[in-house]
């Protein structure tokens, strides 16, 4: 028996001797297997995908806005109301500067995801004499909102999210650059560089 709660290390099975604890556990164990469930059928579509991506980078946005409020204000508090406990290194709404840096990075790589999944419409656009500066100034816009979880990621001070962030964006161009039939050479000069 393990009456601890849910969130403390314990055994593979949910069960604890608190029935609270155990009902909590149940119920995240079915949302996670719902979430599993539905999530490829929800993001089947490519317009609901693409909203997800700005629903996460949007997130990331935020995130890290609010935390550079709060670092700037420095009250010792999370949104100004919450106490910081003792041996914290809060960001945000996270106690863990690590668990922000993971969500700025992420939404860094899909805000990125979207910036170049705007190239090949732009040139599209170009072609058929659509003006380029209403184009130049989407991009731009997009580009400054980047700017912002790039930002975050270095003012969040998490070496482990900045390496994570170089290598997923490595292996992402990687990844694109094979999908894009490119030869070995082109990859290997990439790599190089």
């Amino acid at each position: 028996l393990n009456p601890g709660t849910v969130l403390e290390p314990k055994g593979l099975l949910p069960f604890t001797a608190s029935r609270h604890e155990t009902g909590r556990m149940l119920l995240l164990m079915w949302a996670c297997a719902g979430l599993l469930w539905a999530a490829p059928r929800v993001l089947a579509e490519p317009a609901a995908s693409r909203r997800f991506v700005w629903l996460v980078f949007s997130l990331g946005i935020l995130v890290t806005l609010i935390g550079l409020i709060d670092d700037a204000r420095g009250s010792g508090a999370i949104y100004g109301i919450r106490p910081i406990p003792y041996n914290s290194s809060p960001f945000s709404p996270y106690l863990n500067r690590d668990h922000a840096a993971s969500i700025v990075a992420m939404a860094a790589l899909l805000g990125a995801g979207l910036w170049l999944s705007r190239l090949p419409r732009f040139a599209k656009d170009v072609g058929l004499g659509r003006r380029v500066t209403d184009l130049v100034a989407q991009q731009l816009v997009l580009s400054l909102l980047l700017a912002v979880p790039v930002f975050g990621l270095f003012a969040i001070r998490s070496r482990g999210a900045l390496l994570g962030f170089v290598f997923a964006a490595g292996a992402a161009a990687l990844g694109g650059f094979a999908a894009g039939g490119l030869n070995q050479i082109s990859m290997a000069a990439f790599a190089v560089m």
